[in-house]
């Protein structure tokens, strides 16, 4: 059983290389657009940002945080943005906004390490690698691949559509939902790190740096 999932699986990766390829891309754009974002603030934006930093560690050491809310905030948080992908997925006009919606996660993480790494040097760099790299090794590949997922269900459904051939497609269906229900665990996994490991990471920073 194993194995035959296996087989699957390695062969729904390299009949969806040039997807993956094409998300990946999608995803670094993202990252560099928001790194260049941070470059383009003006002064009094990056002056009130690391205000609002350095105000947030220095009261983070006196903190007592709710790591069960956290957490369900955390896995929800994942949880829908894989339920959206694999909803887009369904639809013939899902392609853009799979792209989109994987661009502004990357957006998001390029402009969030850029501005630590640039405006807090080294307890930036410390904030990226323990509190914002934990969840995310483990939540970017599982997003990437669901995206590339969705991307090919959509086009197959754009084809089918024109093609007016609908053969194999609850079949298809069920395999793609059933690749994603496994990527949520992914999903549900990273929000528990990023809900007890990574507040851990940041108290650390905010005892000895702040």
């Amino acid at each position: 059983m194993i194995r035959k999932l296996r087989g699957r699986l390695a062969e729904h990766f390299r009949a969806n290389l040039l997807l993956m390829g094409i998300i990946t891309l999608c995803f670094i754009g993202g990252i560099v657009y928001g790194s260049f974002t941070v470059s383009n603030l003006a002064p009094v934006e990056k002056g009130e940002l690391r205000e609002y930093v350095e105000s947030f560690l220095k009261s983070f050491k006196d903190m007592n945080v709710n790591t069960a809310l956290l957490a369900r905030k955390a896995v929800l948080m994942n949880l829908k943005t894989l339920f959206y992908i694999w909803f887009l997925g369904l639809t013939v006009v899902g392609v853009p906004l799979i792209l989109f919606t994987v661009f502004m996660r990357g957006f998001i993480l390029g402009f969030t390490v850029a501005f630590l790494v640039r405006e807090q040097a080294v307890a930036g760099v410390l904030l990226t690698i323990l509190s914002l790299l934990p969840q995310n090794l483990l939540f970017i590949p599982s997003l990437l691949v669901g995206a590339t997922t969705a991307l090919s269900f959509s086009l197959l459904l754009v084809r089918g559509r024109r093609a007016r051939e609908t053969v194999g497609l609850p079949r298809r269906l069920a395999v793609y939902t059933g690749l994603m229900l496994i990527l949520t665990s992914a999903g549900f996994l990273a929000g528990l790190i990023e809900a007890y490991i990574s507040p851990a990471g940041i108290k650390l920073i905010s005892l000895y740096l702040f």
